[in-house]
């Protein structure tokens, strides 16, 4: 999955940066949420956003160390 992701964000960068910065501002909001009402569900919520970092952060590994060229 993580070969096709990386394939598909060489070939559709745009759409890539969109799916990213989606996912960071829902982070962001959550960090926002998790401060100001100081609630457990928003730490659970960003735990729940640790395995998508993982998979973006390998799928970019692996363009950087196969598809680039």
């Amino acid at each position: 999955m993580i070969e096709w992701y990386a394939s598909f964000s060489k070939g559709h960068p745009i759409v890539h940066k969109a799916i990213v910065s989606g996912i960071m501002i829902a982070i962001i909001g959550t960090i926002v949420m998790t401060l100001h009402y100081e609630s457990g569900i928003g730490l659970l919520i960003l735990l729940g956003f640790l395995p998508v970092l993982l998979f973006f952060g390998g799928a970019s590994e692996y363009k950087k160390k196969y598809l680039q060229g």
